[in-house]
Parts: structure tokens; C-alpha cells; sequence
């Protein structure tokens, strides 16, 4: 998984006009490391304005993503969990495997 956030972020970082000077990361893990400039910040959306605005964007957009995905390969109950580890989740990955990749 943190491999998976350090790709996705460096991505989006890389593709920004003009480059940020810093990042702020809502936790207390630095998944991005060098070159940018990274502070963590432990409930970041508490005290940022920036990082709470961030956090609704990104749960909007992911809430769309998942309810889309949940037309594609029903029964994993991605409607309703949205994206979070269930039960449901673990269940039918037991007795499905996972969906096949879109990559």
C-alpha cells in the first residue's frame, strides 16, 4: 500500500504547474521522501485548511470512483464501504478473488 501511495503521489506531484515549494502529508508517515519538502501532520485536516479540503475532494471523488466500480463487480460491496476494508470485502475476496486489474 505505501508503495502504491508513493507512486500515485509522485505522479500527481510531478505533473503540477508550477511546482509546489511543500507538501503537507495527514498523518505521520512521509510516503513521498525526496526531492520534495515534506511535513506530516498527525489529524492535518483538524488544523489545515488546506489538508481538509484536500481530504473532501479526495472522498468525493473516491466515493464516485467506488460506486462506479460497484456496477462493474457487484457483490463486493463497494456502494458501501467505499473503498475501506470490510467484512463484505474480505469475504468475497475469499470466494472470488480480487476483480481483475484495469491497468
Amino acid at each position: 500500500m505505501t508503495e502504491a501511495l508513493h507512486r500515485a503521489a509522485r505522479r500527481a506531484l510531478d505533473a503540477l504547474e508550477p511546482r509546489p515549494d511543500a507538501v503537507i502529508l495527514d498523518g505521520r508517515h512521509d510516503f513521498i521522501g525526496r526531492p520534495w519538502r515534506v511535513r506530516t501532520q498527525v489529524k492535518g485536516d483538524l488544523t489545515c485548511v488546506s489538508v481538509a479540503a484536500a481530504a473532501i475532494l479526495a472522498k468525493v471523488r473516491r466515493d464516485a470512483l467506488m460506486a462506479e466500480l460497484a456496477e462493474v463487480h457487484p457483490g463486493y460491496g463497494f456502494e458501501r464501504a467505499a473503498g475501506y476494508p470490510s467484512p463484505t470485502h474480505r469475504t468475497t475476496l475469499a470466494e472470488h478473488g480480487p476483480t481483475p486489474s484495469t491497468a
